[in-house]
């Protein structure tokens, strides 16, 4: 089957909270955005895949529908990790998210025999309570009906494409984690067996080059868009590799930090160091021969919309209230570790957990505010160290449109950073890995640069506290898991 390059590309960005969607058109414009909340399954960290799918195939219409011209190619890209299953019948169960903290056991007993350490050594990429590995182990025990059932293992991305064409697959920066060997960008054999579950060598999918061809969307799915059911659909990619295309990673040395419900820093690479402290994901470039460094920690947007929940913080302006009470605080006395949902970088701690120090009774919450602010800046710092990358460093995600959030990256790290203020560079991304879209990849982005302020001596000595309560907590958190 061939396609011929595409002027007008439908896009889908399923993401941990918000799943996105627009027009990507041939000279880069971004038309017709649509965007909804995702549909959560029992707890914070799933996801209903049936109604996931009723709802971005709800989406995607709408900007069918909002749209004067053809579309001529679908392409969906998504949060990584995790375990999306198809049963045997071509249903979605319940995903369980890459925050996921279901697999914390197999997690730790494999720390104590080292099949981290030599996993690292292998493929580049440490193991985490939230990848798929750790997350079927669990799901054998907790729901083994499940686990019986379950004919293919996927990710969001894989899940969606599935629905749109019906083709079950994957591709090269999607499976990287965690049983692709990405020097080989195909499946490490002997990897399922090393952790416990051979039984997924028969559930992985095919791994495909991501734009490859797909198929043509479903009658079911036609219907449910509007479009025709010739319409193309191509493989994707992870959503990390989307911005990073999208904010404009050129080459080696370059690094794109995500400020977004995962807090990463991303940098590009053709030698991975794997000889240090295992920490972090090798993710298989587009090309051959690269490779993203993902050092992503689990603190993020979840924990500052467990924040905003917790108190108070309501309505469409509800960021905007809080980053005015960050900017009014004046105390320098609170310090938070955000770790709500463990940790996986720059150190693996899946029984971390959270700490407030430093309150007084003239604590207000927009000290509190300000305290957490810092705390996931913290942990983004603490990534950008763990990576060694030189050259430029973009700021993408939804923080990066927040000038505060973006100044205060520049503070707390004492170096200038890009700020990617296009809030479809992403879906660009996505759209640039089709074939005859590359040049997309050029296509300038709104940018603006933040260089540090008066801040930052203070935010030094909070960075140094933030560090030595680490130390003295962690043994802490071993003795309460």
């Amino acid at each position: 089957m061939s396609f011929s390059a595409p002027e007008a590309v439908l896009v889908a960005d399923i993401g941990s909270s918000t799943l996105k969607a627009a027009i990507v058109t041939s000279d880069g414009r971004c038309l017709h955005r649509r965007s909804a909340p995702t549909v959560g399954g029992p707890d914070i960290a799933t996801q209903d895949q049936e109604a996931l799918w009723e709802r971005t195939a709800d989406v995607l219409a709408q900007v069918v529908a909002a749209s004067s011209d053809p579309v001529d190619a679908i392409v969906v890209t998504g949060q990584g990790d995790g375990l999306w299953t198809i049963d045997r019948f071509g249903h979605g169960g319940i995903a369980r998210q890459w925050n996921s903290v279901a697999g914390a056991s197999t997690v730790e007993g494999w720390e104590r025999s080292g099949i981290i350490d030599d996993h690292f050594r292998r493929t580049g990429t440490v193991l985490w309570p939230g990848t798929s590995a750790a997350l079927w182990s669990s799901l054998r025990q907790s729901d083994p009906d499940v686990a019986r059932s379950t004919r293919w293992i996927l990710t969001a991305a894989d899940w969606v494409t599935y629905r749109l064409s019906g083709c079950v697959a994957t591709d090269v920066t999607n499976a990287t984690i965690p049983f692709l060997d990405p020097w080989i960008r195909n499946w490490d054999g002997g990897s399922f067996s090393r952790l416990g579950c051979p039984e997924l060598a028969d559930l992985v999918p095919p791994v495909l080059q991501p734009g490859a061809p797909a198929g043509t969307l479903t009658r079911d799915a036609a219907d449910r868009l509007g479009l025709p059911a010739r319409t193309p659909v191509h493989i994707g990619c992870i959503d990390v590799v989307a911005q990073a295309l999208g904010s404009g990673m050129r080459q080696e040395g370059d690094a794109v930090a995500v400020l977004g419900t995962t807090i990463a820093v991303t940098p590009l690479t053709r030698n991975p160091s794997l000889d240090g402290e295992p920490v972090g994901a090798t993710v298989a470039w587009i090309e051959p021969g690269l490779h993203l460094r993902v050092l992503g920690s689990s603190a993020g947007g979840a924990v500052l919309d467990w924040f905003l929940d917790l108190h108070g913080y309501e309505h469409e302006d509800r960021y905007e209230r809080f980053w005015a009470d960050v900017a009014s605080s004046h105390s320098e006395s609170e310090i938070v570790l955000p770790f709500l949902y463990g940790e996986r970088v720059p150190f693996l701690a899946p029984e971390a957990t959270g700490a407030f120090t430093g309150l007084t009774p003239t604590t207000r919450r927009a000290d509190l505010a300000r305290a957490l602010a810092e705390g996931l800046t913290m942990a983004l710092r603490q990534c950008a160290e763990s990576t060694g990358a030189s050259n430029s460093l973009i700021l993408t995600g939804g923080g990066a449109s927040t000038p505060q959030w973006c100044q205060l990256v520049a503070d707390v790290l004492n170096r200038p950073v890009i700020a990617d203020t296009d809030p479809a560079a992403g879906m660009r991304g996505a759209a640039s890995v089709i074939p005859g879209l590359s040049h997309l990849r050029e296509v300038e982005s709104r940018t603006r640069t933040f260089t540090p302020s008066d801040r930052t001596p203070i935010l030094a000595q909070h960075y140094r506290r933030y560090q030595h309560l680490i130390d003295v907590l962690a043994p802490t958190w071993k003795e309460s898991a």
